[in-house]
Parts: C-alpha cells; structure tokens; sequence
C-alpha cells in the first residue's frame, strides 16, 4: 500500500512450527531414577544434617495404626497391653526386643501383632541431634493370645534403660484421675465458703487526685459493700498520695461491684425532719444534718471565715489563695430554663411547701432571702465564664463573680448561666465591659474542653456534693464537706496557719 514502509517477507505457519520445534532440547527422564530431595531435605542438606529413610521413618513414627513385618495393616488385638514411662528416644523396634529378652521366651517376635507408639515430632526439632522423632512415653503393644499378654504384664516395674515401666492391660482404666463434676452444686458446704473466703476481695484504684486521702476511698466505695480497709500509696517527705491506692471489702460482690465502676443507690428523699433545729439543750453545731445546706451559705460562711482570719495576728504568717473548681450534681440537666417550683415540687411533692418556709427561716439567719421563683438549667456556661476568669484575672476576680452570681441566682431568681446573668455579675465584680463581652458572647467553646475534663477529675476524686473545701497545708490537707458554720472554718484555717510556721 502507499504511504507505508516495507517489512519483513511473510512466513507461513508450518515453517514458524519447524523452527519452534528445532529450537527445544528433547528431556530424557530416568523413572528409576531415585525422587529428587523437595526444598526442605535440601536445606537440611546444607546444614549438614542426614537424611533419614523411608524405611526408617516409618519405624520410628511408631507404625501409628499398626503394622506387620511385612507391610501389612495389623488388626487390632483383645490382648493387648499399655506401656508407660517409656523413655523418649526409645524406638519400636527396640521395646519388641526388649519385651522377647525379659519375657523368658513367653513373648515371641510372631506373638506381638502391633505395635503403636505415638511420637512427638516437636521435640525431634528441640533436640536438633536426634536422627529420629522422640517418642512421646507410651505405646500400645497387641498380642495373638492371653499368655504373652500376661508376660507382659508381669514384666511391669522392670527397668527399661533408666526409667521402670508401667504395664497393664490397655483396657483397665484404673489409676486414671476422675473428671471434675461441673455442677457446683454437688460440692459441700465446707468447700464452697472456703472458696468464697479466699475470692478477690481487694481492688486497685488508680488515676487518683494528689488531694486523695483513705477516708475519700472509703466514703466513696462504701456504696459497694461493707470495707475491712483502705488504703492510699504516699509520698514520704509530703503525705499527699501518689495518685493510687486499694480497697479490700468483707465480700467478694463488693469488690465485683467495685470493678463494675458503678452501683445502684436509692436516691434519699428528704424530709421536714432534715431541716428542723436540734434542741434548745444541745449544741446547735452538734447535729450533723445542720451542717449541711446550700452552696450559698457555705460559701458565705468560708467568705467570712477569711476575713476573720486575715484580720487576725497571724495574717501575714500565711496567704490564703480561694481557688474555684467545677462541680455539677447532673451533668446531663436540660441546657432548656425549667421551673424551680416545678422541679422542687415533682421531687418534694407535698413536704415541699414546708420545706420552702423552713429554708427562708435558715437563709434569713445567715442574712440570704432564699427565693424559689424562676427557672434552673445547666450550669455548663457559668463553669466556663468562672474557670476562665480565674486564669485570666485571677482568683479574686473569679470569687467576686461567682458571689454575684449566686445572689442573682438564689436571691433575685435570674437564669443561673444566662448571657445576661453572667454579664450583669462580670460587671458587678469590675472587669472591663469589652473583656466581659468577649467573654460571655464570644467564642464559646473556648475552654469548656478543660472544664469538662475538670467535671471529670472530680467525680473520680469521689466529689458527690458541694460546698466540698479542701484546704492544702504544709503538712496536710483538710477537708470540709457541706455547708459548715463560720466557727469551723475559722477552725481548719487556724490549723492550717500553726502546722505551716
């Protein structure tokens, strides 16, 4: 064709054949030729080691089902014999003629029918210098007959190189352990609370807080079950726990408990009771129930515990720093307003009325006009407006707000962690409007990862309820849980004052 460049003249298809036949080599094949080594006998080859027989590998494998002198399948026999505690490198050739030798012409090479004796091809390789695999300490031995079975029997405690051997018949099963039964049930008594005693009762706690004491194990895993101990690992030269510790209870379902990580417990339900005054004639501090209260009034109460104590002559011996921590009874309460009365009257019903006037009287003497109008929601916002203030402007800043905050909130009934709120208690402590603007209507996830770590850092440190104070020594750390007099404060930080000079 035009246009095209010349090629090659063409080829027929029989002249491509004779010269793709002329080309290959002919193979000539010897099939008596002896099989040629696979890959695995070559690399034993190289590492100089021999190559064992056929004929010899089925001898030392036992004849596992049993074979003839000649080839043939060996029936299995009635008469036949188990042999133990045979020594490993023992070989089935070896036991026959060793059975013929001792047996005082009883037992012939015609007589044995089979022999059977399982080997272990594992330990062959541990060894590395043993030719064939080891046997694994038994066999099997049938006989034609009765007589040279019971030759064979009477040879049993014989010694065979330097082991004795155990020979009976293969169908007695005597001496053979019995299984365990699987039903409990049928164990005595005696047995299953032995059992019980010795179960795990002891559990290890860690990632605790530094702050940590035994007493903070014990009130926390109370709940579980009844505690023979506790204790927490310290430092030497400051007491404070090195962030782990254990708990042993008195059973083992408290430590089971324990281990779960959680335990059902009926909420208390207060009553009129819980709120009432103790007797003229007792100590009005006595009654533990009295102890406790709001966060308000406890916050109030350690408020005016410091100023008494940094009035007083040992002012300037120590400096007390107020640090505010996130706390949140529900962490999963509706971020949606809901109605104080509401709530308090699902949870109280009828006592709530009671309980109402009686928290105006408590508030009254501490000077706080308790009031339950208004709405409660989710106290996440403020956490994050408190934790951030604190970092930014410092302690003192960050207590401020939080006073306001909570007097617009128990006191005036305003939303506890309404932008308007936290604006309006942002400017009563004095920080500059266009800070507080930022801060409350700007980026608002900026810091709510760390407060909600913080959230969680207190729940593993055992904090269930608030006000809960911890006032960190030089020598140690005390500890005040609900809402305490001002008398008990002023108390603790005196203590704290004398143990550091």
């Amino acid at each position: 064709m035009e246009g095209t460049s010349p090629g090659p003249d063409p080829i027929s298809d029989s002249e491509k054949s004779k010269k793709r036949k002329s080309t290959v080599e002919e193979i000539e094949v010897d099939v008596n030729a002896p099989e040629p080594p696979s890959k695995r006998a070559r690399r034993a080859l190289k590492k100089g080691k021999k190559l064992p027989s056929k004929g010899a590998t089925s001898d030392a494998d036992g004849d596992e089902e049993g074979t003839k002198e000649g080839g043939d399948k060996a029936k299995r026999s009635e008469h036949g014999v188990w042999i133990g505690n045979l020594p490993f490198t023992v070989t089935p050739s070896e036991l026959k003629t060793w059975l013929v030798d001792n047996s005082g012409g009883v037992i012939l090479d015609e007589t044995i029918t089979r022999i059977k004796l399982p080997t272990s091809k594992d330990k062959a390789k541990q060894k590395g210098d043993t030719e064939q695999p080891m046997n694994k300490g038994f066999a099997y031995v049938d006989f034609n007959g009765i007589g040279p079975q019971m030759a064979a029997i009477a040879l049993s405690e014989n010694l065979l190189g330097y082991r004795k051997l155990l020979i009976k018949s293969s169908t007695s099963f005597e001496g053979r352990p019995k299984a365990e039964k699987a039903d409990a049930a049928e164990t005595d008594a005696a047995t299953q609370a032995e059992l019980a005693k010795n179960m795990n009762r002891k559990v290890f706690v860690g990632n605790l807080g530094f702050a940590i004491n035994e007493d903070d194990l014990w009130s926390h895993f109370e709940k579980c079950g009844e505690i023979e101990w506790a204790k927490v690992a310290t430092f030497q030269d400051t007491g404070k726990c090195k962030g782990f510790g254990w708990v042993k209870f008195k059973t083992p379902e408290g430590a089971a408990w324990a281990a779960k990580g959680f335990v059902k417990i009926k909420e208390e339900i207060l009553t009129e009771e819980d709120f009432q005054e103790p007797d003229g004639d007792q100590d009005a501090g006595a009654d533990d129930t009295q102890k406790r209260g709001s966060t308000r009034r406890g916050n109030g109460g350690l408020e005016k515990a410091l100023e008494i104590v940094r009035s007083g002559p040992d002012a300037s011996a120590v400096t007390f720093t107020v640090l505010i921590r996130p706390f949140q009874l529900d962490p999963s309460f509706s971020s949606e307003p809901v109605s104080k009365q509401a709530r308090y009257k699902e949870k109280f019903g009828d006592q709530w009325p009671a309980l109402e006037a009686r928290m105006a009287v408590v508030g009254a003497g501490d000077g706080i006009a308790f009031r339950y109008g208004g709405v409660m929601a989710n106290t996440l916002p403020a956490h994050r407006v408190l934790q951030r203030v604190q970092a930014e402007k410092g302690p003192e800043a960050a207590w401020s707000v939080l006073g306001h905050l909570y007097r617009r909130y128990f006191e005036e009934e305003q939303h506890p962690s309404s932008p308007e709120t936290l604006e309006a208690s942002c400017a009563e402590a004095g920080l500059d409007e266009a800070y507080v603007a930022d801060l409350v209507r700007g980026d608002a996830g900026k810091g709510l990862e760390d407060v909600k770590r913080d959230l969680v850092a207190q729940r593993l440190e055992g904090i269930s309820a608030v006000p809960h104070v911890v006032l960190e020594g030089k020598r140690r750390d005390l500890k005040l849980v609900g809402a305490r007099e001002v008398e008990e404060y002023v108390k603790a930080l005196q203590a704290i004052i004398k143990e550091s000079k």
